[in-house]
């Protein structure tokens, strides 16, 4: 069993992994040291995209821009991304879905 925290915007967060093997868990800890040290580690999540846009980065924007290009930010968002990828979780979301999406949005 694999333990390890890390901090949120809400604070700390434990996590916890079970493993079959002690194998198993030393992959896992040698895939996830090297995707840190890569810059490519994504810390395990069942947030969707939509609910990443609309809980996280929406907020984020509206301070940061003017009212009507938050406006357009958010109407896109609701009009286009969340109907096709809205559901899919941060985790499984692919290069190729994400380049899927975009041909049939310029189609």
């Amino acid at each position: 069993i694999a333990y390890w925290r890390t901090e949120t915007s809400e604070g700390r967060k434990q996590h916890t992994k079970s493993f079959r093997t002690k194998k198993e868990a030393q992959q896992f800890l040698t895939d996830t040291m090297a995707a840190i040290r890569g810059g490519v580690f994504s810390e395990p999540t069942k947030v969707t995209l939509g609910e990443f846009l609309l809980e996280r980065w929406l907020p984020t924007k509206k301070m940061a821009v003017r009212v009507s290009t938050y406006a357009s930010y958010r109407g896109l968002v609701e009009r286009h991304v969340i109907p096709a990828l809205g559901h899919v979780q941060i985790q499984q979301l692919t290069a190729d879905r994400l380049d899927r999406f975009y041909a049939d949005l310029v189609a």
